[in-house]
């Protein structure tokens, strides 16, 4: 009997393998991988995107129409296959039920500034909060940027000892308070890394950010980290104030003046976010009066850094009381000198 020839690896197949194994990264990204790791089949960075493009439906109603041929389940009466949820995970707000909450983001370890960030903790801490929103970007993540790296600062290692040890700190300073941490831009950085340099771990949970941290905090201080981490960019709601890190609308255009203003733009609701790395506000009424706002808060981290030493960037923080009916007011303060104000 004549053996089967092999089945051909096409382009498509290569392609199809490198969306299933790097699912968040930009389809410039995708594509830019498959020119590094198959030159032969991707001679070019356009041929790639628009590889990438038909696959994912984004090039047009015409590969739209295919994808939806590829991709249609006819439903039946009577008749629910067990795959009719997909693979795909709720995405519902994070509640937190507290009334007296404080907000911190963008610290940036090891590139932190800790004359900003005592006073802010120490504020939180006069005002009796109930839970610590650590809003994202408390991390930098350095060694795991895609950016051209100094050799000579801290390594990944130096970076996570500096986080275990901020949340320690925290932990001593206020140990009645819950701390939430919301992972940012830069904490997904990680995960980036490990989609570009080690896809083969991609999946292993020990290795997804909470766990690894969870574990080396153990190790250092024997001792468990609990604290809630809020991944996949889901919002978090405080009574009625939905609160994100800013990543969240991925490069959506921001307000050069207001921050503020271009979070309410997006969300069309009451919102704060950080990472902006500005303190700023902005109020708006419908037509039938009802009244929403929107807050950007400060950053913690060095105001100067090499990449970018001159910026509109300012110290701050926030603090969110929440009343019967989930109304609530937030008093978004800057930091300057080491005064809060």
């Amino acid at each position: 009997m004549k053996a089967k020839s092999p089945k051909k690896i096409t382009a498509r197949d290569l392609a199809k393998k490198e969306i299933e194994l790097t699912p968040t990264l930009s389809k410039s990204q995708i594509a830019r991988n498959l020119v590094e790791k198959h030159p032969l089949y991707f001679p070019s960075f356009e041929i790639a995107r628009t590889t990438v493009r038909i696959l994912t439906g984004s090039s047009g109603a015409k590969s739209r129409a295919i994808k939806s041929q590829t991709t249609h389940v006819t439903i039946y009466k009577g008749f629910v296959p067990s795959i009719i949820d997909g693979d795909i995970d709720p995405y519902v707000p994070h509640i937190i039920k507290s009334t007296n909450v404080g907000i911190i983001a963008d610290v940036h370890l090891p590139y932190q500034s800790n004359k900003a960030i005592m006073s802010a903790l120490t504020h939180l801490k006069e005002k009796e909060i109930e839970t610590l929103l650590l809003n994202g970007d408390i991390i930098d993540f350095y060694k795991c940027s895609r950016w051209l790296q100094n050799p000579t600062k801290k390594s990944l290692k130096d970076e996570i000892n500096m986080l275990c040890a901020f949340i320690k700190d925290i932990k001593d300073y206020m140990p009645k308070v819950n701390i939430i941490y919301k992972l940012g831009n830069h904490e997904e950085r990680w995960e980036h890394f490990i989609q570009r340099q080690a896809p083969q771990i991609w999946g292993i949970t020990m290795f997804e950010f909470d766990n690894l941290l969870k574990v080396i905090y153990r190790e250092i201080y024997n001792e468990e980290l609990n604290i809630l981490f809020i991944k996949n960019k889901r919002i978090i709601k405080i009574g009625q104030l939905s609160v994100i890190h800013g990543h969240e609308f991925g490069e959506s255009t921001f307000s050069p003046v207001n921050p503020a203003r271009g979070y309410f733009l997006k969300a069309k609701t009451n919102v704060l976010g950080a990472h902006n790395h500005q303190e700023s506000s902005h109020k708006e009424s419908d037509m039938n009066g009802q009244s929403f706002g929107a807050w950007s808060i400060g950053c913690l981290c060095n105001l100067n850094p090499d990449y970018r030493p001159i910026n509109k960037w300012n110290h701050g923080f926030a603090r969110v009381e929440v009343t019967k009916g989930g109304k609530f007011r937030v008093f978004n303060h800057a930091v300057i000198d080491g005064e809060v104000l």
